[in-house]
């Protein structure tokens, strides 16, 4: 149910009230929750022509411009789903972005955090990897695991440095396939994040950070859990002190309810909560 991202408002809320002293109430911007809605008939309206060049695009070999067909698996609904994730980022940014204006807000730090994930560790968008904090405001952190290369699930860091991030992959997805073609791979989004979107933020002087101390599992509609996510391509400094860490129990205590481990893929493993 769509609608159920709702109950993240009294949950926030509550969590503000009971956690947020006064004296921080004081020295920092009142709670604002803002949702940003769309539609498939809004969505079509605003990214179907974009979709039906990504779609149908060759090269001058014939073979796809921007669909990434050495990707295995790849299906026309990747991209899709894709297409509308980057949809969905920009537009969110955009209404933070929209109301600081309004409200003569100037953002200095900010993050980009998904809501269908169960974060096993706590983010902390002022620190670095290893609790150092980003005095300067110089450094755009990224998740030290599901590198492939890079982790393209959350950042956090400077205004600016996350714009770009949020904002211009459908301006730097056109500059990649023409300038700086990566043939088969063009629109797969964690290489284009490497190629494109890091060299841009990093052209505005800001510096890329990995931190080893944030874990989350993606979440499924049907109550899965990813349970793998954390120790693929990277590793976790907060699971790796622990030798053999218990999943389950960190994660039905994250949830509040009983899970069950499942097994899907080889290399996959999922949990039901």
């Amino acid at each position: 149910d769509p609608n159920e991202i709702f109950l993240l408002k009294p949950a926030i809320e509550k969590f503000y009230q009971n956690h947020d002293n006064t004296t921080d109430r004081q020295q920092h911007s009142r709670l604002t929750l803002l949702f940003a809605n769309d539609t498939n008939a809004t969505f079509y309206d605003h990214r179907g022509s974009d979709l039906h060049r990504y779609h149908t695009t060759l090269d001058s070999e014939g073979n796809p411009k921007y669909f990434p067909w050495k990707t295995p698996n790849w299906q026309n609904s990747s991209l899709d789903n894709m297409i509308r994730q980057w949809h969905s980022v920009e537009a969110v940014f955009e209404m933070m972005n929209e109301y600081g204006i309004r409200h003569n807000i100037e953002y200095k730090r900010v993050a980009m955090l998904r809501n269908d994930v169960c974060y096993l560790t706590p983010v902390d968008i002022m620190r670095l990897d290893g609790g150092r904090l980003d005095e300067r405001n110089a450094h755009f952190v990224i998740p030290n695991f599901a590198k492939w290369p890079v982790n393209d699930r959350m950042i956090y860091g400077p205004f600016e440095a996350v714009k770009i991030w949020a904002t211009q992959r459908f301006r730097l997805i056109e500059e990649r396939v023409e300038r700086k073609p990566d043939v088969g791979w063009n629109m797969h989004s964690e290489r284009f994040m490497k190629a494109s979107i890091l060299p841009a933020m990093k052209a505005l002087g800001y510096n890329k950070s990995f931190s080893s101390d944030i874990c989350f599992f993606r979440t499924r509609t049907n109550g899965m859990l990813v349970t793998s996510d954390c120790f693929q391509k990277g590793k976790i400094r907060g699971f790796i002190e622990k030798e053999k860490p218990n999943i389950k129990q960190i994660v039905e205590e994250t949830v509040g309810r009983n899970c069950s481990d499942i097994t899907i893929e080889k290399k996959l493993h999922y949990m039901y909560c």
